[in-house]
């Protein structure tokens, strides 16, 4: 086992629930695996980063699937909101945090603050 938690990401469709469920259940079957061979060691699921959320008008596959990783306890907050700047970063292949796209600039604080909720999830699990 490389490591002691799992953090998802996805878009915030149906193919991206889709991603987390098959990887919530690829653990399940790790985690009853591991039982089987009397260890009880099992990755925490810490939650599910969700990417490319309109802040806008929210389509309603959208809202469901964020509703989905809500109502399942795995939703890890803020949302990270959708930017142009950052598919035009990616296809420039420049890091979208730099001087060259400051609309971008929401987005990385997104992550910041999804980091500091990890990285307390983590402390919080190894007491």
């Amino acid at each position: 086992m490389a490591s002691d938690a799992v953090v998802y990401a996805a878009n915030a469709s149906e193919d991206g629930v889709d991603g987390i469920d098959g990887a919530s259940q690829t653990l399940a079957t790790f985690a009853r695996s591991q039982q089987l061979r009397g260890s009880t060691i099992v990755p925490l699921e810490l939650g599910a980063i969700m990417t490319a959320v309109s802040d806008t008008i929210q389509p309603k596959v959208e809202k469901h699937s964020l509703d989905y990783v809500i109502d399942q306890g795995l939703a890890l907050t803020p949302f990270v909101p959708k930017r142009e700047a950052v598919r035009q970063a990616r296809v420039n292949g420049e890091w979208y945090g730099g001087d060259n796209y400051n609309r971008a600039s929401v987005v990385v604080d997104a992550y910041d603050q999804l980091l500091t909720t990890i990285i307390e999830r983590m402390n919080a699990h190894h007491g």
